[in-house]
Formats: structure tokens, C-alpha cells, sequence
């Protein structure tokens, strides 16, 4: 079933040196995943609307934590939706794909 690994990334609060208050990446690391492609439905509809589908990973739902940022081959990208397929499995559609060496 899954065929690459990816990061999952979130954010935590915390506080910088001079104790104002920011936002720290919290990555989870080698989560397996299948690679898919966005349907042409899809993609046209969500173009529609401004929005634009790049990559869609299927993985495990127990593996999901509600995560709103994924790492895949050096790259960031934003989940801007997700789909549960049944109690086991979970789409993660993303667009983005923005170069970033440490996800």
C-alpha cells in the first residue's frame, strides 16, 4: 500500500530568546504514505475556487494528527483538505510544493 515516506508538521508554541511568544515546527518523520495523483474532477473544481490541488497521499487515519503542513522530497506543502475513504485510511490532498531543506 504505501510506496514513500513523509513528515507530518505541525507547530507548538513557544518563545524565542527574548521571551516573545512564536510558533516552533514540531515534524513527525517517516510516516508511510501512497503518492497520488488529483483527479481532473477534482482539480477543476477546486481551480473553480481559487484553489489548486497538486498532490494527493493516502496513509493510515491512526498516523493523522490533524497535522496542516506535509513534507515530501524536500518540500513543503499545505494540506488544504482531507478525506477519510473508510476507519482505516485517510486522503491528504496538498498544494504548495515550496522548496524547504529541513522537511
Amino acid at each position: 500500500m504505501s510506496d514513500v515516506i513523509i513528515s507530518l508538521i505541525s507547530t507548538i508554541d513557544g518563545e524565542n530568546e527574548i521571551g516573545d511568544p512564536i510558533k516552533i515546527p514540531h515534524i513527525r518523520e517517516n510516516i508511510f504514505a501512497k503518492k497520488k495523483s488529483i483527479t481532473r474532477v477534482e482539480f477543476y473544481q477546486a481551480a473553480a475556487a481559487g484553489i489548486k490541488p497538486q498532490i494527493t497521499f493516502e496513509m493510515r487515519v491512526i498516523d493523522y494528527e490533524d497535522e496542516l503542513l506535509l513534507g515530501y522530497e524536500n518540500k513543503t506543502y499545505k494540506l488544504i483538505r482531507t478525506f477519510e475513504k473508510d476507519d482505516d485510511f485517510i486522503e491528504l490532498i496538498c498544494e504548495g510544493g515550496v522548496n524547504n531543506v529541513n522537511a
